[in-house]
């Protein structure tokens, strides 16, 4: 890492495609897309191709992403989003849309995602009375570890584990890759990319936590 620090990679999860792999009809009817990660942008182009389009069949669509990696991601597709939210969290996307969409009521919103992808989005949009079709476009897979990965981590002496995702706090859990750690004399900081992720892992009683700031 640039700043010296020594890092160890452990997959947790593996990202695989979605069971729905072809796009909706339509698009034209669409006014918003909201996609909120990376593989949401990778794995909805994926699906766009599959039923011969392309995300320029959404050009009538105002177009939300989460983050300045998601944004990255949608420009290698040659599509600039209209709205960045200040906050890359999801509460944040959702008041800065309703703040823009004076009229909501009736709107349609196209919502790619992963099977593991919260709620939250959907039924706070159609509260106010949008239509959201969410769409599974890609699933998250919870990973083990095998034991020589186990056996690198504890030869590793992390000092800080970090998460990116709730999925992530999930999969580490399940693997008992805490209890492993404290077995071995080994005390550890977790780091949170963000409030949802932290709540996961408070919820694992994973502590103490590190959340950044800014999410990117």
């Amino acid at each position: 890492m640039e700043n010296g620090a020594e890092t160890m990679f452990l997959p947790l999860i593996t990202i695989a495609p979605g069971p729905e792999d072809r796009c909706p009809e339509n698009l034209e009817q669409f006014d918003w897309l909201i996609l909120t990660s990376v593989n949401a942008v990778t794995h909805f182009a994926e699906c766009l191709h599959r039923s011969g389009k392309n995300y320029q069949d959404l050009r009538q669509c105002r177009i939300a992403v989460i983050g300045d990696a998601t944004a990255s991601a949608l420009a290698n597709h040659g599509v600039k989003p209209h709205l960045i939210p200040g906050a890359y969290v999801s509460d944040a996307l959702i008041k800065d849309i309703l703040e823009q969409e004076e009229n909501p009521e009736g709107k349609r919103v196209l919502l790619p995602q992963s099977n593991k992808a919260r709620p939250n989005i959907a039924q706070a949009l159609e509260q106010h009375g949008m239509t959201v079709v969410s769409l599974v476009c890609y699933q998250t897979i919870p990973r083990i570890p095998n034991p020589s990965e186990i056996v690198a981590l504890v030869s590793f002496s992390p000092e800080i584990i970090t998460f990116f995702s709730p999925s992530t706090v999930s999969a580490f859990a399940n693997a008992h890759l805490h209890g492993i750690l404290a077995d071995n004399q080994l005390e550890v900081a977790y780091g949170s990319i963000g409030p949802v992720t932290t709540r996961a892992l408070e919820s694992a009683q994973l502590a103490p936590v590190i959340e950044a700031p800014r999410q990117n």
